[in-house]
């Protein structure tokens, strides 16, 4: 059986995996060109952003996967996010500054413009194979392939100075010595307005705050640690935990602030204030969820991000609720 089918089987409908075969062999695609005469020992995988519409997690998961595709193949992985518009660069920045080093160093060290006239270059355009594909939704739940991606993660993917810096400073911000602490990510907005097709089925906030308050009891936690871009759901949780909820700068939306059909990405790119400082902020809340005691959370890409950060939680639980569908 292939790794693809055991991170599927069980969760997602037998349709869904030919549709998603049929269209990453199609999309798959692999140029090889050459840029001059330099490093003639090397192959470098030059790996594009494939979705504008991705958040940070989706992004870096497609190119942690082509991080590893490459290793395998005995290449050189550069990662660019500089050619093609996504939502951590602003327009007037496109084809000039990449924007995965706003926050990580490249995996090997080599950059765009170290391999501007290197011999051997392959870019990867378009998706990878099937069997390449990580359904991040489910990774936490395959034995196999998740200690394997998280050691590629451990290795390649590595926090730049300035981003560390912030991240740690924010960890003892809001932390400041406390150590008691339940991480909960509880998504809102647009999955709960749109309920998108294929994505997961998130858990209503008052089943998650029932969760919560059942950890904290049975693993003697002082505090809750709340990562959401929903208004709505924060006051909910201040509402239950008071002083013993803590949380870092991350943008939040009441549910009245979207337009019909809009998307949380749609309504971050109508503010002003820095698409990288966003990301930043939103980086720094995952990253502080990886650092508490124990974890819970919805399904979704910033919950792997998660998992791949820690070290480890003494106690984790994703809701698994199936994914939305037409109805």
């Amino acid at each position: 059986m292939d790794i693809i089918v055991k991170i599927l089987r069980g969760l997602l409908p037998y349709g869904l995996i030919v549709y998603l075969r049929k269209r990453q062999k199609a999309k798959h695609k692999e140029t090889q060109t050459s840029y001059g005469s330099e490093n003639p020992d090397k192959t470098f995988y030059i790996t594009e952003v494939m979705d504008q519409r991705g958040g940070l997690f989706w992004m870096m998961l497609l190119n942690l996967n082509r991080i590893a595709y490459a290793l395998e193949k005995g290449w050189i992985p550069v990662v660019d996010w500089q050619n093609q518009p996504n939502q951590y660069l602003e327009s007037a920045d496109l084809h000039k500054e990449n924007a995965w080093e706003y926050y990580f160093e490249q995996p090997c060290n080599y950059n765009l413009v170290s391999i501007k006239h290197s011999k051997n270059i392959v870019i990867g355009n378009g998706s990878l194979p099937i069997d390449r594909l990580i359904l991040d939704y489910h990774l936490e739940t395959n034995d196999e392939y998740f200690p394997y991606i998280k050691n590629i993660f451990k290795q390649y993917v590595r926090f730049n100075d300035s981003t560390r810096k912030y991240i740690e400073n924010e960890y003892k911000t809001v932390f400041n010595g406390k150590n008691k602490v339940l991480g909960v990510l509880c998504r809102g907005t647009d999955y709960e307005l749109l309920k998108p097709k294929w994505h997961p089925v998130q858990p209503k906030p008052e089943n998650v705050i029932k969760k919560a308050k059942e950890v904290m009891a049975a693993k003697q936690l002082d505090y809750v640690y709340l990562a959401t871009e929903d208004q709505d759901i924060y006051e909910l949780f201040q509402k239950e935990f008071g002083e013993n909820l803590l949380t870092n700068k991350q943008d939040r939306f009441t549910k009245h602030e979207f337009k019909k059909n809009q998307y949380l990405y749609q309504i971050k790119h109508d503010k002003e204030e820095s698409k990288y400082l966003r990301g930043l902020e939103y980086l720094s809340s995952m990253y502080l969820l990886s650092k508490c005691h124990s974890f819970i959370g919805g399904r979704t890409r910033g919950a792997t991000g998660v998992l791949l950060m820690t070290e480890g939680f003494d106690y984790q639980y994703i809701w698994n609720l199936g994914i939305y569908m037409d109805e």
